[in-house]
């Protein structure tokens, strides 16, 4: 399933903030395509991503699962609709391609969900394409979600922080004045 639109987006051109919703035929057409959180719209496709993905929608004229060809590598994507070309491009980063999929929605919506290499924020999909300023992405994570050696980093920073704040000392200030009471109290 995908998500619907967020609701952090801006309103629609000539669209406002108020109360009034807008007509029903845009709520519809919205509807229908994927959200753009954390991505963008271009002329040739939206998308939107998280960490470890990137989905990217382009609308085709109406056809058949059979009728398209749909070629992901770790670094390219060619779609051709009946043997003709309609996009191709060299993706910002890496993908892992086995974990990467597509889906033909409404015989018209060709919704791509690529599985990034790397857990990385990505400017733009394809090299070329207009690109997302990365600083104002969303991006929460809870601790347990990184790997271990990153939540330990994270642990240490909350707890020299906390140290600080109490007037305390930090964690690298506790290990050195034990390494210095060791050399102090060890013989010779």
């Amino acid at each position: 399933s995908q998500p619907s639109e967020s609701s952090n987006q801006a309103p629609a051109p000539g669209g406002s903030s108020s109360s009034t919703a807008p007509p029903v035929s845009e709520t519809v057409e919205k509807a229908k395509h994927i959200s753009t959180w954390n991505g963008a719209v271009t002329d040739k496709y939206r998308w939107q991503q998280s960490l470890e993905e990137v989905t990217a929608e382009f609308v085709l004229p109406k056809c058949k699962v059979k009728d398209l060809s749909v070629k992901i590598t770790n670094d390219q994507f060619v779609v051709k609709l009946k043997n003709e070309e309609r996009f191709s491009g060299k993706f910002h980063d890496r993908v892992i391609v086995d974990d990467c999929v597509w889906t033909l929605e409404d015989s018209e919506r060709l919704v791509v969900t690529l599985a990034k290499h790397r857990h990385t924020w990505w400017a733009s999909v394809f090299e070329g394409d207009p690109e997302i300023d990365c600083t104002k992405v969303e991006s929460t994570r809870k601790v347990h979600e990184y790997d271990d050696e990153t939540q330990g980093a994270i642990r240490k920073i909350m707890f020299d922080q906390s140290q600080k704040a109490q007037g305390l000392p930090s964690s690298d200030q506790i290990r050195t004045a034990e390494l210095m009471r060791n050399a102090w109290d060890a013989e010779g």
